[in-house]
C-alpha cells in the first residue's frame, strides 16, 4: 500500500481517498474529542490508523455510516429534524 495526498493505493491498484480526523469531525459537526470518544467506544464511522498518531477515514466508511444512520441519514444529534 502506497499513501499520497489522502489517496491510499492498494496493491490491486484501486484508490481509496482518506479523510482526516478533522475533516471528518467538520463534516459531523462534531468536535475531534468526539470522534476520539466514540472511537475508545466502539462507535462512530470506521477508521484506521496510519502511525502512532494518524487517524484516518475512507470516505467510502463515512459514507456508509451516514446512510445507515436513523432518519435517512439525517445527523442523529439531539433537536434534530
Amino acid at each position: 500500500m502506497c499513501v499520497n495526498n489522502n489517496r491510499m493505493q492498494h496493491t490491486t491498484g484501486k484508490s481509496i481517498e482518506l479523510l482526516r480526523e478533522t475533516a471528518v469531525a467538520e463534516i459531523l459537526t462534531l468536535s475531534v474529542w468526539t470522534l476520539s470518544a466514540w472511537r475508545r467506544k466502539g462507535t462512530g464511522p470506521r477508521w484506521m490508523r496510519l502511525g502512532p498518531k494518524r487517524i484516518v477515514y475512507a470516505a467510502r466508511d463515512l459514507a456508509v455510516y451516514l446512510r445507515d444512520l436513523p432518519g435517512g441519514g439525517a445527523a442523529a444529534k439531539p433537536g434534530a429534524p
